[in-house]
C-alpha cells in the first residue's frame, strides 16, 4: 500500500527540484571562480606574464562556466528516470 498522499509526493518533488537547482547554481557560481584561481596559480607558476596568465585563466573559467551551464540544461531536458525494481 502506498502511504504517501499526493501532497507529500508534491512536497518531495519540490524538494528534489530545489536541491537540484541549488546544487547546479552553486556549481555555476563556484566552478568558474575556482578554475580561474587554479589557472592563475598554475600559469603564474610557469612564469608567464601577468596579462597572459590572466587571459588564459579567464578562458578556462569561461569554458568551465559553459560546461556547467550545458550540464544544467542537459539535466533539465533529460531528467533522470526512476528505476522500478521488479522481483
Amino acid at each position: 500500500m502506498n502511504s504517501q498522499t499526493p501532497q507529500n509526493k508534491e512536497e518531495e518533488s519540490e524538494a528534489v527540484v530545489f536541491k537540484t537547482v541549488l546544487s547546479y547554481s552553486l556549481g555555476i557560481l563556484l566552478v568558474p571562480i575556482a578554475t580561474f584561481i587554479f589557472g592563475k596559480i598554475l600559469f603564474d607558476g610557469f612564469g608567464w606574464e601577468i596579462t597572459t596568465s590572466n587571459v588564459w585563466a579567464a578562458i578556462i573559467a569561461v569554458v568551465a562556466l559553459h560546461v556547467m551551464l550545458g550540464l544544467f540544461v542537459y539535466r533539465i531536458f533529460y531528467p533522470p528516470t526512476k528505476q522500478i525494481k521488479k522481483d
